[in-house]
């Protein structure tokens, strides 16, 4: 509070004296010489609003993160220790809020229960932790803050407020918690399980769910434990911030997935089957209630993914009885194509109460699922 009155203070000082907006003197601590060179020969043209230092990560370096301001635009960048100098490693704009106002940021303290508090110039009781968190209030007299911590190898989103000021969420690995932005002892708190991505080099603010009602459509967690017939997918973590065109079957030269849309974010879970002909086939959530199983390019693997080769039967049946196609047999059953009795089709492999099968139509070679009782068994 005492920093955000010092912050007021000095933007009331800077419209009355015309002043450029770079304030120092409420600055934590100084950026170093190299990253003010560095912030000068590329972005000379944003201000410095603030600067911390996150010293002995787990990792064993320090981290420094300057916040940069430009009228209404905003970044964060982010410097490593490396031979004794902050190197460059990281730029941002996706990972907290933009609009005309004022910023800053705040080192941030862990108590026992989790709750994270500004420092206020001082170090509460409980152990330091590695949080930092951005402040902004707007010109319309709103606020927002996100806040960002390490954990599990990485500065990763801990809390954010939601943009009615109504409720703060508290951020975990594969949930949510939501409590009344006043309720700091959170006994009124929400939680709802779901993935969603926290890295602060991928983290989008405009994505993040802002109510307990959001979150539950949005967010999905990965099935566990799935074996369905001799498919047993793995959850496997690929490089965030990335997405991959998704197709039917093994290759372009399948239909799209999603009437020609089909795209799997890297940002949410994806299970992946095996690998076919270079291709992987994966399983990942469009929404809470709709996943899909599709094609991907087995080079957007991370290096070292433990999947198996995938063999398929190649026999030629026929559809038995009027049917859906799906390419969600595991959530929703969402049809994407009707089959009519007699169709003929390729069965590929058995997948527990359903086939997966080959069917062309209109030109387009198209894989996906059909109930088991719907298909030729010789």
């Amino acid at each position: 509070m005492f920093k955000r009155i010092l912050v007021l203070l000095s933007a009331l000082m800077l419209l009355c004296t015309g002043a450029s907006a770079d304030p120092e003197w409420l600055w934590k601590c100084s950026p170093p010489t190299e990253v003010r060179e560095h912030i000068a020969s590329h972005w000379g043209d944003y201000a410095i609003e603030d600067y911390v230092l996150m010293e002995n990560a787990p990792d064993g370096n320090d981290y420094g993160f300057a916040l940069l301001t430009r009228e209404e635009k905003r970044m964060l960048l982010g410097y490593r220790m490396e031979d004794g100098e902050m190197r460059y490693w990281l730029r941002t704009e996706a990972a907290m809020p933009q609009g005309v106002g004022i910023c800053w940021m705040n080192r941030q303290y862990e108590y026992e229960d989790g709750e994270l508090f500004e420092d206020g110039g001082k170090l509460y009781e409980g152990e330091e932790d590695l949080a930092f968190s951005v402040q902004v209030i707007f010109d319309t007299g709103k606020d927002a803050m996100v806040a960002y911590r390490w954990r599990d190898g990485g500065f990763k989103l801990s809390a954010y407020k939601t943009r009615d000021l109504k409720l703060k969420a508290r951020v975990g690995e594969g949930f949510i918690d939501f409590y009344p932005i006043h309720d700091f002892l959170q006994v009124q708190s929400t939680r709802v399980y779901g993935t969603m991505q926290t890295d602060l080099r991928y983290a989008s603010y405009n994505t993040w769910p802002q109510s307990v009602e959001e979150a539950r459509e949005k967010l999905s967690v990965a099935p566990g434990g799935l074996v369905v017939g001799t498919f047993e997918p793995k959850t496997i973590e690929f490089t965030g911030g990335q997405k991959y065109p998704v197709y039917s079957g093994p290759g372009e030269t399948y239909a799209r997935s999603g009437n020609g849309k089909g795209m799997v974010s890297t940002n949410g879970w994806i299970q992946v089957f095996g690998t076919y002909e270079g291709y992987a086939m994966i399983q990942y959530a469009i929404d809470a209630q709709r996943f899909r199983i599709g094609w991907i390019d087995a080079q957007a693997l991370p290096s070292g993914a433990d999947v198996p080769s995938l063999t398929f039967d190649n026999t030629p049946q026929l559809i038995m009885e009027e049917c859906a196609l799906t390419d969600d047999p595991i959530s929703s059953e969402t049809e994407i194509l009707r089959l009519a009795a007699g169709t003929q089709v390729i069965s590929l492999a058995d997948f527990g109460e359903h086939f997966y099968i080959e069917i062309e139509l209109n030109g387009e070679v198209i894989w996906g699922f059909v109930p088991a009782d719907a298909i030729s068994k010789g």
